[in-house]
Parts: C-alpha cells; structure tokens; sequence
C-alpha cells in the first residue's frame, strides 16, 4: 500500500488533503499563496489532489501591515472572532472591520489579525 505521508522542509507545515481541497482554497486559508505551495510540493500535481496525500504548507505567511490604530495578534488555540473581541473590549463587528479579508469561521493558529484600540465603554 502507498503511503501519502512525507517529511516536510523546515519552515512548512504538513497538511493531510481533504475532500473538497484546493491549492487556491488552502492558500486562503494559510493566507499564502498558490506559487508559495506549488513550490513547497514540486511533485505534487494540484489538480489531481488525493484525500489523505500529505502536502507541505510554506509558514512564511504573508500578512500585510496592520492599520494604524491597531495592534497585530496571533491567533491561539480555541480562539474564536468572538472570545478574541470580548477579551480585548472591542465590538465584533468593529474587530471584523480591521480584518477584511478574514473568514471569522475560519481561524488557523498562528493566524495574524489585527486588534483595534480598546473601545471606551
């Protein structure tokens, strides 16, 4: 039987592929880009992706700058959009403005937001 596992390089992340995965859908989620995994897994063909394959995410995610006004925080485990906002005082929907782009339902340790300036209640 083949075995989809492999090692990764240093500075990736091993994936298991899931049904419903794309390249482009994963560089969404991991906030990279489509090149960045094509060139972490040059012998995978991404349009023939299997469940269960074993594929290397590259770490170096690319974030941009967070605005002023606003302090970068990392995503922990069993943070939500919400718990995040109640932690640090602000509004949901203040907190989803500082991050277009984000899905809030779906946050990945090690995500980078952006916290806006604790609100005066």
């Amino acid at each position: 039987m083949y075995s989809f596992w492999r090692q990764c390089p240093p500075n990736t992340i091993a994936y298991t592929i899931r049904a419903g995965d794309t390249f482009y859908r994963l560089a969404q989620q991991f906030n990279t880009t489509v090149q960045a995994i094509i060139s972490a897994n040059p012998m995978v063909n991404p349009m023939f992706l299997q469940i269960g394959q074993t594929i290397c995410i590259p770490r170096q995610q690319v974030y941009p700058p967070c605005p002023e006004g606003t302090e970068p925080y990392t995503v922990q485990r069993g943070d939500t959009f919400y718990s995040i906002a109640r932690r640090f005082n602000v509004r949901l929907d203040v907190l989803l403005s500082a991050n277009p782009g984000i899905n809030p339902d779906a946050l990945f340790i090690g995500q980078r937001i952006c916290i806006p300036a604790e609100e005066e209640v």
